[in-house]
């Protein structure tokens, strides 16, 4: 005997556990997380869960509890599940990073307070978050202190939600001069300066005015011969060389120990100068000494270079015939003077501070 008949039975909700993982995330001036989900559902079947995940609150800090509340179900198999409403898991808030780029072109006369540093920040705070303090700088350790100097963050703060960077290539202070006073001796000198009047002040003759007036100049001449003398009571002191310039060193003969005072503007460094080849008078604006042959050490890389004089006849040049390999005999460059340099083809020497 065969015998069928229908029976009937319930198929249950599966209860559908949810394991939470929350996401970390940067700093976002808000308290709303994120997080994921595993769980145990039927392999194929398709639903979404739906929550809203909190922090306690919007701040930087690390295994920050994470409240999930108002958790769902939608999608094809989302009535085949129950699900509980809370859950909570942990994550971490970091601090948002802020480019600080101090802006170009800030100085100050040597002897003076330091300014405000100004700056810009990439990208902006969020609203209600502000800085606080200020940018600093190296202090250095030059004197006098003219020179370049590099910033540093200082005191300068947005608080705990953001870490504060400053840009790759950043600007530098400007610590500036406005006089510079070069000793001559008796004979010939080779002079620079690292500063320089404005014009029409910028004439030689108008910068060796007071030599002049006390009758100690003789005579200046430049790298290319040409010379600023004194003519005779009939035609009287004539300058074909012009201006005094950043770039360029001058022969310059006194008749006794003198002192030029200038007074203008720093020249700005780095300093790029033109050299052709043959001897140059180069000068040398910066504000403290510097070894020599590191000064040029990138026309010897270069292959350029073949001899650096000072006015004593002292001379950096190649010794290697000899064994010996470049040999420095000049010491220091020295603010104030100018140096001869030979070089085997036109190129550029970059002076810095």
């Amino acid at each position: 005997v065969t015998t069928t008949g229908v029976a009937n039975a319930n198929i249950t909700a599966r209860p559908l556990t949810l394991t939470a993982s929350g996401v970390n995330r940067e700093y976002n001036n808000s308290n709303i997380a994120t997080v994921s989900f595993s769980d145990n559902r039927v392999s194929g079947d398709v639903f979404t869960v739906n929550y809203t995940a909190s922090f306690n609150d919007k701040n930087v800090g690390v295994g920050k509890q994470v409240n999930i509340t108002g958790i769902s179900l939608s999608g094809t198999d989302a009535l085949n599940y129950s699900v509980g409403e809370t859950v909570s898991t942990t994550a971490n808030i970091n601090a948002k990073t802020i480019i600080i780029s101090p802006d170009a072109n800030q100085s100050k006369l040597v002897g003076e307070n330091d300014p405000i540093f100004t700056y810009t920040s990439t990208p902006s705070l969020y609203s209600g978050d502000s800085f606080t303090g200020a940018l600093g700088r190296n202090p250095g350790t030059i004197i006098p202190n003219v020179g370049n100097y590099s910033y540093t963050l200082g005191t300068l703060s947005a608080g705990p939600n953001y870490t504060l960077v400053l840009t790759a290539s950043p600007a530098t202070f400007a610590i500036m001069r406005n006089t510079q006073s070069i000793s001559l001796i008796a004979g010939w000198n080779i002079i620079s300066s690292g500063v320089i009047p404005a014009n029409p002040n910028n004439n030689l003759l108008t910068v060796f005015n007071t030599l002049i007036g006390e009758s100690k100049l003789i005579k200046i001449m430049n790298e290319s011969g040409q010379a600023s003398e004194d003519w005779g009571p009939s035609i009287g002191w004539q300058n074909p060389i012009g201006n005094i310039l950043s770039t360029e060193g001058y022969k310059v003969k006194v008749n006794s120990p003198c002192t030029l005072n200038v007074s203008g503007t720093s020249v700005s460094l780095p300093l790029s100068i033109p050299l052709t080849t043959g001897w140059n008078i180069i000068s040398y604006p910066a504000s403290a000494n510097q070894n020599a042959q590191s000064v040029v050490q990138a026309l010897i890389d270069a292959g350029k270079l073949v001899k650096v004089m000072d006015e004593r006849g002292a001379a950096i040049e190649d010794w290697s015939a000899y064994g010996f390999g470049w040999q420095n005999n000049i010491g220091d460059f020295v603010p104030g003077k100018g140096y001869l340099v030979k070089v085997n083809s036109n190129c550029t020497l970059t002076i810095n501070e």
